[in-house]
């Protein structure tokens, strides 16, 4: 399918309208934490079922608070924060489920930098982390309690058509209870360095290298929580790093 020619659907574009809008309502995936009336706005504008003419209608919603997020942040940080985080919901939603046109390549590096610009304003604040792999690198996001420390550690893996910053969006679960996060793309989305083949929970191993050494981690506390396809990984890893790791979460893997 090029990417002129309309999504494959059963419903017309009222019906699937309206279900969008429902489930923005409903806080329902794939548009959960969208308000409402962004959506509107959004769901006004769009004429078609052409893939891009969604992208183009959310992202232009997503523009608007970007612009509102950059006059804020000078006076009102708290206030730009949240700001971020609308654009990059709106961004995040545009390039949904998969990054296979020209205008939603372009938009996913939007969606990320508006999520790490809502990062460095939150508290304790998101950290971006490279690690080096295969001439290439593993992109993460960790965030750590204030206390305890060494801290107790999840490592969050996201599924096929979410990001590693829809794990990262509910850390605060895991910090209000003295736990930190680490999240992760699943191999052959996203950022992650490798494709979807056999091995690739090599790019784990890698990342738990790389979390012994962090002195704030507590290296014997560290839980992998795989959702959907990830969870194929989380229970991978419960058997190649069984030694490494304390538990698995393996949400959802027998869907895929």
């Amino acid at each position: 399918m090029s990417a002129g020619q309309p999504l494959v659907s059963t419903r017309a574009l009222s019906e699937l309208k309206d279900e969008v809008a429902r489930r923005t309502r409903e806080n329902l995936m794939p548009v959960a934490g969208i308000r409402a009336e962004d959506a509107e706005q959004a769901l006004a504008a769009i004429k078609s079922l052409e893939r891009d003419a969604w992208a183009q209608a959310f992202a232009e919603v997503a523009d608007r608070h970007l612009d509102r997020a950059h006059e804020l942040e000078p006076s009102a940080p708290e206030g730009a924060r949240e700001e971020f985080r609308h654009a990059w919901r709106l961004f995040n939603f545009a390039r949904w489920p998969v990054e296979n046109t020209p205008l939603k390549r372009y938009l996913y590096p939007r969606a990320l930098a508006a999520f790490r610009n809502h990062g460095r304003l939150l508290d304790p604040p998101l950290e971006m982390v490279r690690i080096p792999f295969e001439n290439e690198a593993i992109v993460g996001y960790l965030r750590l309690p204030h206390a305890p420390r060494p801290a107790p550690l999840v490592v969050g893996v996201s599924g096929l058509d979410s990001r590693k910053e829809d794990v990262m969006a509910n850390a605060g679960a895991c910090l209000s209870l003295g736990i930190g996060l680490f999240a992760l793309d699943m191999p052959g989305t996203g950022e992650a360095p490798v494709a979807l083949e056999p091995g690739a929970e090599r790019m784990f191993s890698r990342a738990l290298d790389y979390l012994a050494r962090r002195p704030e981690v507590d290296a014997g506390r560290i839980v992998i929580q795989g959702r959907s396809w990830s969870g194929y990984w989380a229970a991978k890893l419960a058997h190649v790093e069984r030694d490494r790791i304390r538990g698995a979460v393996v949400h959802g893997a027998p869907v895929h």
